[in-house]
């Protein structure tokens, strides 16, 4: 928890979700390590000690921490905003940097017609969100363009065309953390089911050895109380009258 607020995390309920699955991952990744140690004095390889149903547990444990902080990331640090840029102007949206290039000719085809809008991110690659419009339709319908990331995922959007050639346009930014992991998250979970399915070493059963009767048990020489009680007896003396 003390380094997720070192990072600049905020509020009390992702903090509590970070603090928890941090704990539970330490937890699962003890159990692990302590499986696969003992697996390798055996002789056997780190596979082996990660098949089974409490390996498989522990990484399904796994999948889950990365789930639910990935979700309480993604819901808490949600970050969105409009911005109207013209044509090569830039705008920063919860880090990162946004460039209007401009539009792209409208492609028209039987079903729709499309304007796309050029929008470079980081200076990196260009993404092209649009606007479809359909015939004897009456409104246009958005499709987003986005790029992802391990650590978030960036939605372009365009929602205002620009009226003339040089006019500015209304981009819509939105920005949401770790939403890839989400994704690995649930193949752990899925990884670490294949694992608990699999079938692990058994441990060889020593047989018991035969109980030995209580005669057998007893020292040599020793004899109980029902044989004393069994032995000779002196009889008592007769009194005369």
């Amino acid at each position: 928890m003390a380094g997720a607020v070192l990072l600049g995390a905020r509020g009390l309920a992702p903090l509590l979700a970070f603090g928890l699955g941090g704990f539970a991952a330490a937890g699962a990744l003890r159990q692990l390590a302590l499986s696969v140690r003992a697996a390798r004095r055996r002789g056997a390889s780190v596979v082996a000690g990660l098949v089974g149903r409490s390996s498989g547990g522990m990484i399904v444990h796994l999948g889950v921490v990365l789930v639910a902080v990935a979700f309480a990331a993604a819901s808490a640090y949600l970050t969105g905003e409009e911005v109207r840029l013209v044509p090569g102007e830039s705008a920063t949206v919860a880090g990162h940097t946004v460039t209007y290039q401009g539009m792209n000719p409208p492609a028209e085809t039987a079903q729709k017609t499309v304007f796309s809008a050029r929008v470079q991110i980081d200076g990196g690659g260009v993404y092209e969100p649009a606007l479809n419009r359909f015939p004897n339709a009456t409104q246009t319908i958005g499709t987003p363009s986005v790029r992802t990331t391990l650590t978030d995922d960036v939605y372009l959007t365009l929602v205002a065309m620009p009226e003339e050639p040089g006019d500015p346009a209304l981009i819509g930014v939105l920005v949401q953390p770790l939403v890839a992991w989400l994704w690995i998250g649930g193949g752990v979970m899925a990884l670490g089911t294949l694992l608990a399915l699999w079938p692990g070493e058994r441990r060889r059963r020593v047989p018991a050895s035969p109980a030995a009767s209580p005669a057998e048990e007893r020292p040599a020489g020793e004899v109980d109380d029902a044989d004393d009680a069994g032995g000779d007896v002196p009889a008592p003396a007769v009194v005369g009258s």
